[in-house]
C-alpha cells in the first residue's frame, strides 16, 4: 500500500491535470446535450403554436360558418302547390330496333365486355 501512496504523490501533478481535463470534457459533453435540448423544446414549441394557431383559426371559420347556416335556415321557406294537369308521356309499342341499329348494339356490347376482361 505505501507504494500505491508514494507513486501518487510523485504523479500527483499529472493525476490533478488529467482529472481536470476528464472533468472539462464530461462538463462540455453536458452543455452540449442541454444546449441541444432547449433548441429541441424551442422548435417544439414553435410547431406546437403553429398547430395551434391552425386550430384556432378552422374553429373560427366552422363557428362562421354555423352562424351562416344557422342564417340560412331562418330564411328558407316551404311552398307546396299542387297540379291539376298531369302530363302523360306517349308510350310506343309498335316501335322497332332496325337490324342495323341490332348489329351496332351488338358490336358496342362485345367490345366492352372484351375490354372488361383485359
Amino acid at each position: 500500500m505505501p507504494a500505491l501512496i508514494a507513486f501518487v504523490l510523485q504523479y500527483w501533478k499529472q493525476f490533478a491535470l488529467a482529472l481536470a481535463f476528464v472533468g472539462a470534457f464530461l462538463a462540455g459533453v453536458k452543455y452540449e446535450s442541454n444546449s441541444c435540448e432547449v433548441e429541441k423544446q424551442q422548435i417544439i414549441n414553435e410547431y406546437t403554436q403553429m398547430i395551434q394557431d391552425e386550430v384556432d383559426r378552422r374553429y373560427k371559420i366552422s363557428t362562421e360558418y354555423e352562424d351562416k347556416i344557422a342564417n340560412l335556415k331562418g330564411e328558407t321557406r316551404t311552398i307546396i302547390e299542387t297540379i291539376e294537369v298531369e302530363v302523360v308521356k306517349p308510350i310506343y309499342k309498335d316501335c322497332k330496333v332496325p337490324e342495323s341499329g341490332v348489329k351496332l348494339l351488338n358490336d358496342s356490347i362485345n367490345r366492352f365486355n372484351s375490354l372488361r376482361k383485359e
